[in-house]
């Protein structure tokens, strides 16, 4: 099937006008989408679906006759013409046509919109088969790790997420997508923001939130940001740096294995808050994310553990890790191995809260989140809540 398919037959003026492919001169009934008319069987659609079989059977209006000529059609609401055009490919096409197009390179973005286009009416008009079948093609290539989509693809899968009960296996392939998509290409953010809210996928529309506070102001201010949407924003991004500079304060509570007195557990906690307090220190980077901020500290624990200088003022030595100021003259011990396998499975639990974190700065319900609050360090560590 040629790429012509695809283009739009509605000029500037907003002229009413015949569809280029679809407009069949030995079709018996006329659709109309947007301002393009489509003459196709009748027929076809009515074994197609039981929605057309209904919608079709019964009187269009006032005016008899509905669907009998291009001044009288029987009007698709909500539908765009490039989606009935594609339902109609899906409709029309011979299977080798179908087989070839989808196995086309040439027209890699505009197969997988359309495909998406067919689930999205297909579902519409309880089509549930054809919506499946389009809805696995779609998923066999976003499945793959090098596929990424452009912001209508993008969108048009945002926009299927409300079906996905209907749909099943969506989740399992859409997120993973979406965010490779949106690091590896310039999407419109604004756009898939807003998709993603109308869909009620919350916690995409979070995350995005957050991808706008890595990118800094400089890029907030070139979208036409609304002020419900200004304020979402900024809030998430004091709560994200609230969030973040609560960590050097975290306390662990771990049980103290190779220390035989309260006294030498004492000191084990000593030692493990310098280490914590500086590993931290070291990940305290401006408009880094939580993410990347707790892989500096990890490579940073890790570092100690191995016996390598993690920051500026730890060495480490045979006899554990010194400061490096030379009026404290006090040697600190790395925590004894034992001690140590216990914290650093601590903060790996802890590590494991990256997305709790993140959906809570940037939901609406959560207000202003302040550091000294109680509730900050049971949200980074839950199990003490």
């Amino acid at each position: 099937m040629s790429s012509l398919a695809f283009e739009s037959t509605v000029g500037s003026d907003g002229v009413v006008s015949q569809d280029a492919i679809y407009y069949e001169s030995d079709g018996n009934v006329i659709l109309r989408a947007e301002n393009t008319l489509f003459k196709v069987h009748k027929s076809r659609l009515t074994k197609m679906s039981t929605v057309f079989q209904d919608l079709l059977a019964l009187p269009q209006g006032d005016r008899p006759g509905e669907g009998g000529s291009d001044e009288n059609p029987v009007k698709l609401a909500h539908d765009t013409a490039e989606q009935v055009r594609s339902l109609l490919w899906a409709l029309y096409a011979r299977p080798d046509e179908i087989a070839e197009y989808i196995a086309d390179n040439n027209v890699d973005d505009e197969r997988w919109l359309r495909l998406l286009h067919v689930v999205r009416l297909a579902h519409k008009y309880d089509c549930l088969g054809l919506a499946r079948w389009a809805l696995d093609a779609v998923a066999q290539h976003c499945r793959t790790p090098e596929s990424v989509g452009t912001t209508a693809i993008v969108t048009a899968i945002i926009q299927l997420y409300p079906l996905r009960e209907q749909l099943p296996g969506l989740d399992d392939w859409a997120g993973a997508f979406i965010q490779r998509s949106w690091v590896r290409l310039e999407l419109d953010d604004l756009a898939l923001l807003r998709a993603a809210a109308v869909a009620h996928w919350f916690s995409l529309e979070r995350n995005i939130y957050c991808g706008l506070v890595r990118k800094t102001a400089s890029h907030w201010s070139k979208l036409a940001l609304v002020p419900q949407e200004q304020a979402r924003l900024l809030a998430g991004y004091h709560n994200l740096n609230e969030v973040l500079m609560k960590l050097p304060s975290l306390t662990f509570d771990i049980e103290h294995p190779s220390c035989s007195t309260d006294r030498e557990a004492g000191s084990c906690e000593a030692n493990w808050k310098l280490i914590w307090h500086e590993c931290c220190f070291r990940a305290n980077r401006p408009f880094l994310e939580v993410l990347p901020r707790l892989q500096v500290i990890e490579m940073a624990l890790d570092s100690v553990g191995d016996g390598k200088e993690p920051v500026s003022r730890l060495v480490w030595s045979p006899r554990g890790v010194y400061t490096t100021s030379p009026l404290d003259p006090v040697v600190q011990q790395v925590p004894l191995p034992r001690c140590w396998k216990e914290y650093r499975r601590a903060t790996k639990k802890l590590f494991e809260q990256v997305d709790t974190i993140i959906q809570t700065c940037f939901d609406e319900s959560t207000g202003l989140i302040d550091t000294t609050s109680p509730a900050l360090e049971a949200l980074w560590l839950p199990t003490r809540a």
